[in-house]
């Protein structure tokens, strides 16, 4: 005879043991975790990691945006003047 399937209770119930304060915990530190991977990716093993720049520029788009938005340096700036202290592309 084929044991029955429809009920399983050998698995216990989540319900009791999980709490939305634990998925949200996991979901930060899951967020926060692929946050600093990607950005250690994007400042050492990134095929365009071995140009010269702002190391924060390299390792996210935010640094964009707080220098435009927070700073309100426009972008043309940003470029002249970073051209001017790590030299221009040749």
């Amino acid at each position: 005879m084929l044991p029955d399937t429809t009920t399983l209770h050998f698995v216990p119930s989540l319900n009791a043991s999980v709490s939305p304060l634990h998925v949200l915990i996991v979901v930060v530190v899951a967020s926060l975790a692929w946050s600093i991977s990607l950005a250690f990716y994007n400042v050492y093993l990134h095929p365009l990691a071995h140009f010269p720049g702002p190391r924060l520029a390299a390792a996210s788009k935010y640094w964009l945006f707080y220098q435009e938005f927070v700073r309100g340096i426009s972008l043309s700036d940003i470029r002249d003047d970073l051209h001017a202290q790590y030299g221009t592309p040749s």
